[in-house]
């Protein structure tokens, strides 16, 4: 997406609205935008995608009460179903529009539903809308659908890049073998990551997000501290109530952000850094005193 406009989302109503109906008139101009070079989708045959591995996210739907166990469960049916994804691919946001508007479609008109005064209103005022590029919930709705951009920050903003990456990170963290650790899956990583959206974009959008040990670390000692320990599988764990809980995430994770982004970390084990953490909670703490 080169530049919202009023008139783009005119057109992004009229494809959702027609989205089942591929001979539509606003199909057909959806295709010429596509044909255009000014919407570029990149067909799912490109990414080598196997059909059986699309069937539980295309029969995936959104549960319109509780939208983060939505988010939740197609994260893990998209890593599930997408898990050989092409590292070319998966980086293009091209390609994750295309699931938005193909296999996705289900999820997508319930959890980021276009056309309406009420989605609009609430999307312009998005706790986690940290990067001042989208001025509007029109300009938003057109991000998660469309895609556009460069980075990662708008991979984590599409309605479906979003989730598979954050999966991603889960996979990071369970990856890491530590002596003397229980070994958790990425479930369990995944569970912490959809406790709260504040967690995910500290950790996410972090330059240490791809650091697989420190982002077990700071999972883990999130999980220890913050969340209880329940065995709802299937669902996000919760969040303890302890007042300011997630403030003093936000502002941990800020400054390992700083911490990291200027040293050596990786060479640092796994009780360093927890260490470390303990560390900048107790500075956290003093800093939203």
């Amino acid at each position: 997406m080169k530049r919202f406009t009023d008139k783009s989302y005119e057109d992004l109503v009229k494809w959702v609205k027609d989205i089942d109906n591929p001979k539509s008139a606003n199909s057909t101009v959806l295709l010429e935008e596509v044909a255009s070079g000014r919407y570029a989708f990149v067909p799912l045959s490109d990414a080598l995608i196997a059909r059986d591995s699309l069937e539980e996210i295309e029969s995936f739907d959104c549960l319109p009460k509780d939208l983060n166990k939505s988010d939740y469960r197609m994260a893990v049916a998209l890593s599930n179903g997408l898990s050989s994804l092409p590292a070319h691919v998966s980086v293009d946001w091209r390609f994750w529009s295309s699931m938005a508007f193909g296999p996705c479609q289900s999820y997508m008109k319930v959890r980021w539903a276009v056309g309406t005064k009420a989605s609009e209103k609430s999307l312009s005022h998005e706790s986690d809308e940290e990067v001042d590029e989208v001025k509007s919930g029109k300009g938003a709705l057109i991000t998660r659908w469309v895609g556009g951009g460069k980075g990662m920050t708008s991979l984590v903003r599409h309605g479906v890049a979003r989730l598979w990456w954050i999966a991603k990170v889960a996979d990071f963290a369970a990856s890491e073998s530590v002596e003397g650790h229980e070994k958790l899956g990425r479930d369990h990583y995944l569970r912490i990551l959809f406790a709260n959206q504040n967690i995910q974009w500290s950790i996410v959008l972090r330059r240490y997000g791809a650091m697989p040990r420190l982002v077990k670390a700071c999972l883990d000692f999130i999980f220890d501290h913050y969340l209880e320990k329940t065995d709802g599988t299937g669902s996000p764990y919760k969040l303890k109530k302890i007042p300011g809980a997630i403030n003093e995430i936000k502002e941990c994770c800020r400054l390992l952000n700083v911490a990291a982004g200027g040293s050596m970390y990786d060479l640092k084990t796994y009780e360093q850094m927890i260490e470390e953490l303990e560390k900048l909670r107790f500075d956290a703490k003093e800093s939203l005193k």
